[in-house]
């Protein structure tokens, strides 16, 4: 049985229309597979392309670069008119032809041409995919319920990069990845026609610059978006760079796809119990343990000699996506209105996948050739550290400030409360008189 298996539809309650998440499952599985068989290897394919891993760095940092002017932008549109599954259906096609010219393309230009199409057509598809899927299920609890549903994504990325792995070592060519990637966007399409909304959501009156400053307007949201966006830098580290020491150390293909695969070994059954990760700690624990597990992750991975022992780390991804992403997706979820939803799962994109792997993959590929790659996640580590303190410290503080705001609203309503009915009181008497 697949994780967040068993029933594939939730029974109606109280009237409410029945929940079929089966399409949700292939449809995360189908994209992740995608994701896995392809961009798991940039570094990898653009070394076999005669990159340098200072170009690999600059050619990686446009995803991000796209990603910071696409996911507000797409997804305030998929708000604002409300079409968020035409936007999907479409990306995915685009997205699998590019995907075949930029993996079958003999010149450099022709692959530089299609690797840039192909980051604007995929980019969308996962700040879309995710609200399209948290849609199905009532506001109240959906994180909850929608964190079994995710775990299939990690599955379809470990299944994704050991099979385009093992492809690759047995053809010495990457043209099949591109049908595998093709296959997987199949599921997403599936999931799109297949599901609907638990509820209709009216189109957004907001203007776009009125979003930013929604967020700019709440500052505990502002901080973790911060914090986050490190986290993001350190993916972006991870995705685009170990692969090529791995490289240099003598590793195969064969366990550049098993890291893969165990890399998805935590995350899925912390997906799976999502609701019980957030009933045990707060937003702001799970993104502290992520911080400080990725640190652990890196600091060993500066230290390896043989890389077959990158398998020994490689679990800890799990407790280091797992724990950064579903407190991400809750908290913007909490905070912004029904009619932004899209927007909410867009900004925390913006951050994670957008602003932060732009410094990670531009100064991640400086450091790598310049200094190597055990200072490259050295410094890194570093660094989070004191973005962990940063945001510890910060965030108690706001927390505090907060309660105290609390406080003094609720002691002004209940004044204004006594002043009323006090007035009130005397009207009465007055005539009376």
């Amino acid at each position: 049985m697949f994780p967040g298996g068993g029933c594939n539809v939730v029974s109606a309650v109280n009237g409410a229309p029945a929940i079929s998440v089966f399409p949700a499952k292939v449809g995360y599985f189908g994209y992740y597979f995608a994701l896995g068989s392809v961009i798991a290897f940039y570094g990898v394919i653009f070394t076999s392309k005669g990159m340098s891993p200072s170009h690999i760095g600059l050619l990686l940092s446009f995803t991000p670069l796209a990603n910071t002017v696409l996911f507000p932008t797409v997804t305030y549109i998929a708000d604002r008119f409300q079409c968020s599954s035409h936007i999907l259906v479409m990306c995915c096609i685009a997205s699998s032809f590019f995907t075949a010219v930029f993996l079958l393309s003999n010149t450099t230009v022709a692959a530089l041409i299609s690797f840039h199409l192909l980051v604007v057509t995929r980019s969308p598809i996962s700040p879309l995919l995710d609200q399209h899927t948290l849609s199905i299920f009532p506001k109240e609890g959906r994180v909850k319920d929608w964190g079994a549903l995710r775990s299939f994504g990690a599955l379809g990325w470990g299944v994704g990069s050991a099979v385009s792995a093992t492809t690759v070592d047995l053809t010495s060519t990457w043209a099949l990845a591109s049908f595998l990637f093709a296959a997987g966007q199949v599921g997403v399409l599936y999931c799109v026609l297949r599901s609907k909304p638990y509820e209709v959501v009216e189109r957004t009156p907001m203007q776009f610059h009125e979003v930013f400053l929604f967020v700019l307007h709440h500052r505990r949201l502002l901080l973790f978006l911060t914090a986050s966006c490190f986290m993001g830098a350190g993916f972006a580290l991870v995705n685009n760079f170990l692969f090529v020491f791995l490289e240099t150390l003598g590793g195969s293909k064969v366990l550049m796809g098993l890291s893969l695969a165990l890399t998805v070994s935590t995350e899925i059954p912390i997906f799976q119990n999502a609701k019980y990760f957030q009933e045990l700690f707060t937003d702001r624990q799970m993104l502290s343990i992520s911080m400080a597990t990725w640190m652990l992750r890196v600091v060993g991975y500066s230290l390896l000699q043989n890389p077959w022992l990158v398998l020994l780390l490689e679990p800890l991804h799990g407790i280091t996506f797992g724990f950064t992403w579903l407190p991400g997706v809750h908290i913007v979820n909490t905070v912004f209105p029904p009619n932004l939803s899209n927007s909410a799962t867009g900004f925390l994109y913006f951050f994670v996948n957008g602003i932060g792997p732009i410094t990670g993959s531009v100064l991640g590929g400086a450091i790598y050739e310049w200094l190597g790659p055990r200072v490259m996640f050295r410094a890194a580590a570093f660094v989070v550290f004191c973005v962990l303190v940063l945001f510890v410290f910060l965030d108690r503080y706001l927390e505090k400030e907060e309660a105290v705001s609390a406080t003094a609203g609720d002691t002004l309503a209940c004044t204004t409360d006594a002043v009323v009915a006090g007035e009130v009181r005397l009207s009465g008497e007055s005539e009376r008189c």
